[in-house]
């Protein structure tokens, strides 16, 4: 059964209202976005504004994942228009072509690498424990005798604040209740830092790797796909 549009308009104007008030937060500390006439590749481009635009309206881990994707993309392509070929294989090989060949400079491989192995490849298996390896939340684990009564809960905070009962910290992953909350926390704090790198080395990249004249040079030695045999003859 489809909703009215009256019922449902409230909830669309009330998300478009908070992907607003969320832009306006962040993007000053976001590199300006990229246009076509930096970033001439429709399918990479495309690739950017699906990063651009979810980091904007705050679903980071969306923005995060889409970041790993993006590189992987910008790799395939390097291979591609180098030679002639599609390489199908997963992230992890692609590098180590790219290494083998020459196909990028070894600072951007390492900086490739460390990228996969320390946030791609986590956020694309979904791997809390891996993500959260370094948060800890306080607890104080408290048991009480008889019955719970206010001035026994206030007696405990005015302890817990004196510092008289020692919290217990435990790992973020293990505790289901919090992990979501955490999850969410952190990829906040680090979703904004990772896109400026990402954008920084895609600007490095572009400049060397995907000029007109590569692809002119790619057009010249390889075929299109579209080759003689796929015409009519009239």
């Amino acid at each position: 059964m489809v909703e009215s549009k009256e019922l449902v308009y409230p909830e669309i104007k009330s998300l478009f209202e908070g992907w607003e008030k969320n832009a306006d937060k962040i993007i000053p500390y976001l590199r300006p976005p990229l246009n076509q006439d930096l970033f001439p590749i429709p399918k990479l481009l495309g690739l950017y504004h699906d990063v651009y635009s979810n980091i904007l309206i705050g679903r980071y881990s969306a923005s995060i994942v889409l970041m790993g994707v993006l590189l992987e993309a910008v790799v395939k392509e390097r291979i591609r228009i180098t030679t002639g070929k599609d390489y199908r294989e997963p992230f992890g090989p692609c590098i180590k072509k790219l290494r083998k060949e020459e196909l990028m400079r070894i600072d951007e491989i390492h900086f490739l690498t460390a990228f996969k192995n320390k946030i791609r490849n986590p956020y694309q298996h979904i791997d809390d424990y891996e993500i959260l390896k370094d948060k800890y939340f306080p607890i104080w684990p408290i048991r009480f005798k008889d019955e719970i009564s206010i001035e026994k809960l206030e007696n405990c905070l005015t302890k817990i604040k004196r510092g008289e009962i020692e919290p217990k910290y435990l790992h973020a992953a293990d505790i289901p209740a919090i992990r979501g909350m955490a999850r969410g926390m952190h990829d906040k704090q680090i979703a904004i830092h990772l896109f400026n790198e990402v954008h920084d080395f895609l600007i490095g990249v572009l400049i060397k790797y995907f000029k007109k004249e590569v692809y002119d040079e790619y057009h010249k030695n390889y075929d299109s796909g579209l080759e003689s045999d796929v015409y009519h003859e009239i």
